[in-house]
């Protein structure tokens, strides 16, 4: 069976968070991976960081791609009882320019860590924008 992959349109920080919590936080939600990527790149420097999600249900995945990153606090607190939370320990690569299922495949094949609250400062420290510095970008793990 093909996946449906549909992508969030940004609509206002309060509105995108609103969806963003509603599917994140649904019973078939099978899992959210939250990934971080930088905003700008001149040659081997990254700057900025933008929010990306994928939320995978049973009959549909959700993508998020390059949102305002200020939305990752609140979304947080959002998702703190959830139990299948995920994050890429890495800035990844930009995902706007990959094809929809792509991306999506992207991150889910880029190595994931289980959100805890023994982690959650890693997430925030690589959510933190980048200034014209150069960065490790994650990596999909290979797939056989």
């Amino acid at each position: 069976m093909q996946k449906e992959i549909i992508e969030i349109q940004l609509a206002g920080d309060e509105r995108t968070l609103a969806q963003l919590c509603s599917l994140a936080c649904a019973p078939e939600t099978l899992c959210t991976i939250i990934a971080i990527s930088p905003q700008k790149v001149v040659g081997p420097l990254y700057w900025g960081a933008m929010l990306n999600v994928l939320i995978v249900q049973d009959q549909a995945w959700y993508l998020l791609r390059e949102a305002n990153r200020s939305l990752l606090s609140e979304f947080l607190r959002a998702v703190s009882e959830q139990t299948r939370v995920f994050y890429i320990a890495d800035k990844i690569h930009f995902v706007k320019s990959m094809p929809l299922e792509a991306a999506a495949e992207y991150l889910i094949n880029v190595q994931p860590c289980l959100l805890t609250a023994h982690n959650l400062e890693r997430l925030k420290l690589i959510a933190m924008p980048s200034n014209g510095e150069v960065i490790r970008l994650a990596e999909p793990i290979n797939v056989a």
